[in-house]
């Protein structure tokens, strides 16, 4: 069985650009965008450096962050070095 996706015409805010949008894709307020648009920029900020910058409260964003993940949003990713042969680990 094939899947069919429904797709409607999008509007960029910044820019004014049309582009796709999959009508199944999860809705994403200006809130969740300001955080992603925070970690784009640098994914390795902490929690207070994306409140500072964005205006949001920390509670805010780990509750944002969250859910996003649960939906797969957005994945943290790291490496296994146990994997790699090494018992231990030097974090500098």
């Amino acid at each position: 069985m094939a899947w069919q996706l429904e797709w409607e015409i999008g509007i960029e805010e910044s820019t004014g650009e049309e582009h796709e949008v999959s009508k199944h894709a999860p809705k994403m307020d200006k809130t969740n965008l300001k955080i992603i648009g925070s970690l784009n920029a640098d994914s390795r900020k902490s929690v207070t450096q994306i409140a500072k910058e964005t205006g949001i409260s920390r509670p805010t964003i780990i509750s944002r962050l969250d859910k996003m993940m649960k939906q797969n949003i957005i994945r943290i990713v790291g490496v296994n070095i146990r994997e790699l042969g090494f018992q231990l680990a030097l974090i500098a």
